[in-house]
């Protein structure tokens, strides 16, 4: 039925029409976090055509008042650093498109897993987000998962160092923080909400050599406590999974971001990058207590 309704409001004309009004004069940027090959290909060939691809880091130079940016400019991203990503790299270099990849400092470079990766019988992962960390991370470790457990390299989720060393050197991806072990923020208590923000930026430092200036919220969640952690921190920037677009005036700290299915076809592609799949959503929540994913 989904596929269907793509395909539906994609030949409604809709998404055209917010392309080439809305979109023309803001600046939308997308998310990712392991999409297939194919599907990463059909996205970056429609991009490249009907947009103008800017790395993250040039947006922000706008909103400082350094430079001026395209019109319908689109920013592409992918959350978690997963180990697939790596594929994408013919693809990044072949299209020449900057992409940014957001990565957990204490689980990038390892053979750690992540959290919700680890099913807990009785307790479904929308009830395992709703918890304190603290209690969350007590019931894991219970049930024999740790944050800093390693479980070889057969198992591996995330990219190895000399993976992200050839996507960076190839001069096309850049590596931001995504805090430490991809807790929900919202859900820390005070000190190790700030830990997580302050030190993921301090580790990717050093392991990367290079400066590190944006944070994604992991799975969007964040408080007003957060974006002072944010600026507390040395950040210039934060990414929510707020949809809809940015402008100058977009608070930087609450940038806005359109996520995408990793499996999309071109149809789901065009709906959910025009904008008009987040504001469904809207109006879904707003009706009704469930969303759309």
């Amino acid at each position: 039925m989904k596929l269907v309704l793509f395909k539906i409001l994609r030949i409604s004309g809709i998404p055209f029409i917010i392309k080439e009004s809305i979109q023309k004069r803001n600046v939308t940027i997308i998310t990712f976090h392991q999409p297939l090959v194919d599907t990463f290909e059909i996205c970056t060939r429609y991009l490249k055509k009907y947009y103008n691809i800017i790395p993250l880091w040039q947006y922000i130079e706008y909103l400082q008042g350094i430079r001026s940016i395209p019109n319908k400019s689109i920013i592409i991203t992918l959350d978690d650093g997963l180990k697939n990503n790596y594929k994408l790299l013919n693809i990044i270099k072949e299209y020449k498109i900057p992409i940014t990849i957001f990565l957990c400092s204490e689980i990038v470079g390892t053979t750690r897993h992540f959290w919700w990766t680890h099913e807990i019988v009785g307790y479904s992962l929308k009830e395992l987000k709703r918890m304190p960390e603290i209690e969350r991370r007590n019931l894991y470790k219970q049930n024999d998962f740790d944050y800093v457990t390693d479980y070889g390299e057969k198992s591996r989720q995330v990219l190895n160092m000399e993976e992200i060393y050839e996507m960076f050197l190839s001069g096309y991806v850049d590596f931001q923080s995504h805090t430490m072990s991809h807790v929900l923020l919202d859900k820390c208590d005070d000190s190790l909400a700030l830990e997580e923000v302050q030190y993921s930026k301090i580790n990717l430092e050093k392991k990367l050599n290079k400066p590190v200036y944006a944070l994604a919220y992991p799975n969007g969640f964040y408080s007003d406590r957060e974006i002072i952690n944010v600026q507390k921190s040395g950040y210039l920037c934060a990414l929510t999974m707020d949809p809809g677009f940015n402008t100058k005036k977009t608070n930087q700290f609450k940038l806005r971001r359109l996520g995408i299915s990793d499996k999309a076809n071109i149809d789901e592609i065009i709906v959910r990058t025009s904008g008009l799949w987040g504001f469904i959503k809207k109006i879904k929540k707003i009706i009704m207590p469930s969303s759309i994913d």
